[in-house]
């Protein structure tokens, strides 16, 4: 089973916290690279993105980070209203025995999670009664614990990090911005919050700030800082009262020498402070707080509660599932959830939220958050000739802000409520008659635009529940994937469903993590070069961070292709694949690895022209099929491909639309092979057509390089209609990748091509046009009927496609068994005698020799061009010997603009050898 990385926490009881903050502005406006310079904003968005991917069960799980204007930074998190500062207010007089016990739950709590922050080389340095949440179950969570990481040590921001009163002296002493990164600093936090919660004392109040930070400092010079604070409190009554394995941890904590002091991992294997919770691994949860023991998670901590729940009932009797009644749900009470949305984990609902209308900054400007001073009360009362300013009153939204808003869910539920509980656990594998179902209804949704299904709530929460399933059961459910994948790929999921359609598998991690990413190269210098000018318009790639990881994806591509050479646009398409996995650097380089030699075959080596020009005459050839009349045109004036349309298959359009269209396109390209990106643009050029066939040279190149806005839900429609009215030999290459690469799957599903006009896919299991033994034996059909690779050469002189024998026999359907009338029209140009010895059946005989008119080129009339006429929307299949007159004749009627013109590959020869040809007069 594929990790998909690390898991998100069920959603339960939680809220969504937002906070926000404002970055520091940028002074310089331009860099040494003359480019301009990221905002501080943009750092932080980057930076931020590694926090997403943690998960501990002491650990608030971040779930957004939104980048808003005037360089503000919002922050969307798992969030409790309980917090040790309310705790400890609440309770009235002090039970120490209960209180001890509580002290080292807390500790345990909160150490357990800086122990996994600091194996992931994070440092909290905001530890406060209000960023340690209480859970409803008695759990103990981190709040805000990314904010000194994100901020690269508070760099970004002006404003320091933490509270002075709980921040350790080490780092008073050299700055709040550039102390000490030491882990033992967030245990001198847990120190004083720990005693503020036994005594039910806030420490230091009234102090101004020098006041107060020079009251930590001089705790140096004390033999016992514990015993101090309590002095200095009027609290020493009560040092009798702390145990004596919580006055132990606070003096381990408050160790003045942060060389000294302990690091929370080895405070936690302190038996002597720990020796009750050890024993019990959960923790005593009767009092409320406890401690879930867990050591390290890798791959994410969160399984399905329901396998190993007591809720799963044991029903004698059913020896058939399908057998069920279930139409009453009631005797099903105590396994489906009163609630389902809670057992969804929290970044489902908040997608989810934002489906149902939810917006973040709307909640923060309802709340009056979000309000910034008029330009004109900022300006300073008087600015001298040095250019010092006096009287300016500093902007309080660069200040922090610790307001903590939750987010409204009663939308959310309001839309989803009428959903029945059963649709929450969908069956995948079969259906129950009984079971009534609002996922089939919305297979209505699917012939809506795109754009509206995507943000419609219900349908995407069906599709949400639907491919979790899925992808939960691959490579199982690869083919069920594949087939869902051909209505739509839900955002939501995106990243992972191109994964399974690309075929990822194997440890990739242990793959990336061995490839040498940090050994100089000779492209590092292209690299650096291409990488800030690569779809910059993006948050993500266009933050450090992301330029980091640029460079390494595509560093390691270069590296473990020694075949190939870093050609420009190997970075757009690299850019959609880190976007969606941003967090997963191995899985953005196994798609890339993947994707490259299924739809861009040799396309990276040294001398790449070959290639090039064969794909490049392929989409002649299918313009010429489709579109005479454009294809007629755009030769008139000398407007070839190699003009405009490189750059469209060496990126497969990914330096040519932004990304969010290109995700649209790519979820239907990883469903076709490597000829459905030449079907993408002949559908550009479709919405250009009229533009085309109106301009002359110099206008194309002029429109080719501002390119006009392209519908792209239009462009995918038209390519698929493309790709299933061509036969497959039309577009077949020398060049195309192996069958190992070319078809994920063993089944070889695609797109269904029967040559019709029909747009829609179908999952019949074969691939398109071929032809199978058991239909050919009647005509004794021989290897002959297929194609062969056509030299280049021979292919820069022709116009029109070749269609192979096995496609001519299919769309012909000369038994009926799929068709009721044929797709396709043969011409036989041969002369009279020739078509009289033997002609395919339901030929038409038009000779080529006297075909067309010496004047203008037109077909001269005949009952025979009467019949091609009337036949016009057909493929046109042209057969003759194997000179050239078939191809001649193919191009005379396509400047006449009859479209879908072909030509027989080796012409009538093929057929000699078996009993299809007939005597004329038989047919």
């Amino acid at each position: 089973m594929m990790e998909w990385g690390r898991s998100s926490a069920p959603m339960g009881d939680a809220h969504f916290g937002v906070t926000f903050y404002t970055s520091s502005q940028r002074q310089d406006t331009c860099g040494t690279n003359g480019l301009p310079v990221t905002p501080n904003s943009i750092r932080i968005l980057g930076r931020s993105q590694y926090l997403k991917a943690l998960a501990h069960p002491n650990l608030s799980t971040y779930v957004d980070i939104i980048r808003g204007k005037s360089e503000r930074v919002i922050i969307v998190a798992e969030y409790y209203e309980q917090n040790i500062h309310k705790l400890r207010k609440l309770e009235g007089e002090i039970d120490f025995q209960l209180a001890n016990k509580r002290a080292l739950e807390i500790a345990a709590n909160v150490l357990s999670g800086l122990t996994y922050l600091n194996h992931h080389g994070i440092v909290v340095r905001n530890i406060s009664p209000e960023t340690i949440l209480v859970c409803p179950d008695g759990s103990v969570k981190l709040f805000n614990y990314g904010l000194y990481h994100m901020t690269n040590c508070g760099k970004y921001v002006a404003f320091p990090i933490g509270h002075p009163k709980y921040t350790a002296p080490e780092v008073l002493r050299s700055g709040m911005k550039t102390g000490h990164k030491l882990c033992s600093c967030d245990v001198w936090s847990l120190g004083i919050v720990l005693i503020e919660f036994l005594t039910r004392t806030e420490l230091w109040t009234g102090f101004r700030l020098p006041n107060l930070i020079k009251k930590i400092l001089d705790l140096g010079n004390s033999i016992s800082i514990l015993d101090t604070i309590l002095e200095q409190h009027g609290l020493s009554n009560l040092h009798d009262e702390i145990s004596y394995p919580v006055r132990r941890l606070i003096e381990k904590c408050l160790e003045i020498d942060p060389i000294k002091r302990e690091w929370p991992e080895q405070l936690l294997k302190d038996n002597t402070i720990f020796s009750t919770q050890n024993d019990n691994e959960t923790g005593c949860a009767e009092n409320g707080i406890q401690q879930k023991k867990c050591p390290d998670y890798p791959t994410g901590y969160y399984a399905d509660k329901f396998l190993r729940s007591s809720k799963l009932l044991a029903l004698d009797g059913i020896q058939n599932i399908a057998e069920l009644d279930v139409s009453n749900l009631e005797q099903f009470g105590r396994i489906l959830p009163t609630n389902p949305l809670t057992e969804r984990n929290m970044n489902e609902v908040y997608y989810l939220w934002q489906r149902a209308g939810g917006d973040v900054m709307a909640e923060l400007k309802r709340q009056g958050l979000t309000r910034k001073k008029p330009a004109v009360l900022s300006l300073p009362h008087l600015m001298t000739l040095e250019g010092l300013t006096h009287g300016k009153t500093k902007e309080r939204g660069l200040l922090l802000d610790s307001t903590v808003v939750i987010l409204p869910l009663h939308e959310l539920k309001k839309r989803l409520n009428d959903i029945p509980p059963s649709d929450f656990y969908p069956l995948v594998e079969f259906s129950i008659p009984h079971l009534k179902s609002d996922i089939s209804a919305n297979k209505e949704c699917a012939g809506l635009p795109l754009i509206i299904r995507e943000r419609d709530i219900e349908y995407q929460f069906h599709r949400i529940i639907l491919f979790d399933r899925l992808l939960k059961g691959y490579p199982y459910t690869k083919s069920r994937i594949y087939k869902e994948s051909l209505q739509d790929i839900p955002p939501y999921f995106r990243a992972q469903v191109w994964s399974c359609l690309l075929d990822i598998r194997g440890d990739i991690e242990h793959i990336y993590d061995c490839i040498d990413k940090e050994t100089a190269t000779s492209t590092d210098r292209q690299i650096e070069v291409d990488i800030p000018r690569c779809h910059q318009y993006d948050e993500l790639l266009s933050s450090p961070a992301g330029h980091d990881k640029f460079k390494r994806v595509l560093k390691a591509w270069v590296v473990s292709n020694k075949e190939y050479v870093y050609w420009q646009g190997l970075d757009s398409l690299c850019a959609p694949f880190l976007n969606l996995n941003f967090n997963n650097e191995a899985m953005a380089y196994a798609c890339l690895s993947a994707f490259i030699p299924k739809y861009l075959y040799n396309f990276f080596l040294k001398d790449n022209a070959v290639i090039i020009q064969e794909f490049l005459c392929k989409f002649s050839q299918l313009i010429a099929f489709h579109d005479p009349e454009l294809t007629n045109h755009l030769d008139s004036i000398g407007f070839i491909p190699e003009l405009y349309a490189i750059p469209w298959f060496l990126t497969m359009f990914s330096h040519v639309f932004p990304l969010h269209k290109i995700f649209h396109l790519w979820d239907k390209l990883l469903l076709g092979d490597s000829s459905f990106s030449l079907c993408i643009g002949l559908a550009i050029l479709y919405q250009l057509r009229e533009s085309l066939l109106s301009s002359g040279f110099n206008e194309c190149i002029l429109l080719f390089s501002d390119m006009p806005e392209i519908s792209i839900e239009k462009c995918v429609q038209d390519s698929v209609e493309i790709y299933c009215s061509t036969p497959k030999s039309a577009i077949r290459r020398k060049n195309d990748p192996p069958v190992h690469y070319a078809s994920s799957y063993s089944d070889s599903k695609m797109y269904s091509k029967g040559g019709g006009s029909s747009s829609s896919f179908k999952d019949n299991g074969n691939r398109p046009f071929a032809i199978s033994r058991n239909n050919t034996n009647h005509y004794n059909v021989l290897d002959a009927l297929k194609m062969d690779p056509i030299p280049l050469h021979e292919l820069k002189l022709e116009k029109c496609a070749r269609i192979s024998g096995d496609d001519l026999l299919n769309l012909l359907d000369l038994n009926r068994t799929k068709f009721q009338k044929p797709k396709i029209i043969v011409i036989d140009v041969r002369n009279h005698e020739d078509y009289n010895r033997g002609a395919i059946p339901g030929s038409i005989n038009i000779p080529y020799s006297t075909a067309f008119s010496t004047q203008d080129g037109s077909l001269l009339p005949s009952s025979e061009t009467n019949s091609l006429n009337a036949n016009r929307g057909k493929i046109i299949a042209v057969v003759g010997n194997r000179g050239d007159s078939a191809v001649k004749f193919a191009e005379g009627i396509l400047r006449l603009g009859y479209p879908r013109v072909c030509v027989l590959h080796r012409g009538i020869d093929i057929f000699r050898t078996s009993n299809l040809l007939v005597v004329p007069a038989s047919i």
